[in-house]
């Protein structure tokens, strides 16, 4: 057990606990859509692909500590639809997973890499980031992992925040 991973790991809980409630009163055939404005649409990600697209990066965030990824797995279909550079797109004829689906992923998965994280070695997270592309963003395992469970979350979450205050709904805080 590392100091690393348990920090992680408990920095990543309000992430938690915040994407479950931006998620909290959306109405399910909205889920998917673009808001629209005076401009016309709004192409904005929208919750189904926030939440789709999150419960990716959970076991990825395993997988680069070195640590049992079971528990974190979502449907391959979620790599097709959701996965980094993927288009967000606006679900009209109902092809995407619904938001209790995604979210249900994305919430399993944190909670999976949140009870496992503090299993960590810490002389594995200072080792360099494997993934030559993202080095220069997290230059070590566990400033990927760390990017992964918490800046890349809340960075989404602000974007479901903003999509929800598009949609008319109240702020959650």
């Amino acid at each position: 057990m590392g100091q690393l991973g348990t920090t992680i790991a408990h920095c990543a809980k309000p992430a938690l606990g915040l994407g479950t409630s931006l998620c909290s009163g959306i109405d399910a055939s909205t889920a998917a859509r673009f808001p629209r404005g005076d401009a016309g649409v709004i192409r904005t990600n929208h919750p189904v692909f926030v939440m789709g697209h999150l419960a990716l990066y959970p076991r990825r965030a395993l997988e680069l500590c070195g640590l049992d990824a079971s528990g974190s797995d979502v449907p391959a279909r979620y790599d097709e639809l959701f996965a980094a550079g993927k288009e967000c797109i606006e679900d009209t004829d109902g092809s995407h997973p619904g938001l209790e689906d995604v979210l249900a992923c994305w919430q399993a998965s944190t909670e999976s890499a949140i009870a496992r994280l503090p299993e960590a070695d810490d002389d594995i997270l200072a080792q360099e980031n494997p993934i030559e592309g993202f080095r220069s963003r997290a230059p070590t395992i566990g400033d990927a992992a760390n990017f992964l469970m918490n800046s890349h979350a809340m960075f989404h979450l602000g974007q479901l925040s903003a999509w929800r205050r598009a949609m008319g709904l109240a702020s959650i805080s």
